[in-house]
């Protein structure tokens, strides 16, 4: 009995193989992700958007990051040909700290190409600490708003 429970529960699951790979592969060609969902006052942490795949006119809509400030970001582009199509894969790292504590969300990024939209899920940060103070402008550069 346990060998032919133990042939059936091996043979279901090579027959579902094609099917979940297939399933866990139609990913959409927008993935967004932070570094880390938990951070303190302070500390940086990275956003980053992947888009992969083959577009006639995309329009990209990035999220804002209201609560959050942008230390830096930075963008890669890769493309590949393949008979006619054209493959272009785009990495865009944007590094976050967040200057209060609380929980904030990103919201989603959305790419638009002819009738399609495809967006990512909303990241939802916690941060704890204390909140930063600001920094104080030296007075000649007040005019100017630059910051030391």
């Amino acid at each position: 009995m346990y060998r032919f429970v133990n042939i059936l529960c091996i043979g279901t699951a090579l027959l579902m193989a094609p099917v979940l790979s297939a399933h866990a592969q139609a990913e959409g060609p927008v993935e967004a992700k932070v570094s880390k969902n938990k951070v303190a006052t302070g500390e940086l942490f990275t956003y980053s958007l992947k888009i992969k795949g083959s577009f006639a006119l995309p329009k990209l809509i990035l999220p804002e990051f209201s609560d959050l400030k942008v230390v830096s970001t930075n963008q890669a582009k890769n493309y590949s040909f393949q008979g006619n199509a054209t493959k272009v894969e785009v990495v865009i790292n944007c590094v976050l700290v967040a200057v209060k504590p609380g929980v904030f969300t990103i919201k989603p990024a959305v790419l638009e190409d002819k009738n399609k939209k495809f967006t990512t899920a909303p990241i939802t940060i916690e941060v704890t600490g204390k909140p930063l103070k600001e920094k104080r402008k030296i007075l000649p550069y007040i005019e100017k708003g630059t910051e030391i």
